[in-house]
């Protein structure tokens, strides 16, 4: 189960609700709004990035994570980027 965050405005203040989803409920959403396969991945590499960046399982292992297109872009051996060990 994945929580997300939506910024909602109530007259002059703003308030985060915080809700869970499913990952499949997303999943199902990107179909909906996308409008192109590209885009339906690119949503997907989003997702996963920000999952890998984010999740305490395994935001301690990678420093960093690039998007598909970065990678390709600068010619990278590896999409992710372990944390050094001390």
């Amino acid at each position: 189960m994945l929580v997300v965050r939506k910024a909602v405005s109530y007259s002059d203040a703003s308030i985060m609700e915080v809700y869970p989803v499913s990952f499949t409920d997303i999943l199902a959403k990107y179909r909906t709004v996308s409008f192109s396969e590209r885009d339906k991945g690119e949503r997907f590499e989003r997702l996963i990035q920000a999952f890998l960046k984010t999740s305490p399982m395994y935001a301690s292992i990678f420093e960093h994570v690039w998007m598909w297109a970065d990678y390709q872009q600068h010619r990278q051996t590896f999409l992710a980027l372990r944390r050094e060990q001390s």
